[in-house]
């Protein structure tokens, strides 16, 4: 699984109205009460209550259990350190339902040709597949 992703759309740039609004519907994902950019995304409702609490405790750190998300016109930064890759792939997979992407690593090295038919070469398969 890569760690890292940075997206970026190709043709016209992402709509961050609907980026947000779909985020901000997921149950599992909060904007991050240090850096009102960044959304935090785990892998579940518990989580992510457990993951605020820490954060707030310690701003200087976001911990483990939490996913990062930036979201800018041109590209979509993803920090994944969660062990439940489900929440990341759901998003990635709604975002190119509506728009075409690039699906870089943390060296921008382009996987978008690897992950065409799905994105199992990025997250790996899901359980029991």
């Amino acid at each position: 699984m890569i760690e890292d992703l940075a997206l970026e759309p190709v043709g016209r740039e992402f709509d961050l109205i609907a980026v947000r609004a779909y985020l901000e519907s997921r149950e599992t994902v909060v904007r991050d009460p240090i850096d009102p950019n960044r959304y935090l995304m785990a892998s579940s409702p518990r989580t992510r209550l457990d993951g605020i609490a820490k954060r707030l405790e310690n701003p200087a750190k976001i911990p483990y259990t939490l996913t990062t998300i930036v979201p800018t016109p041109t590209c979509i930064l993803i920090g994944m350190r969660g062990t439940d890759p489900e929440p990341v792939r759901a998003f990635v997979q709604w975002l190119r339902d509506h728009q075409a992407i690039r699906i870089l690593d943390q060296e921008f090295n382009d996987f978008t040709a690897e992950a065409s038919e799905n994105l199992d070469f990025v997250f790996g398969a899901p359980e029991g597949k």
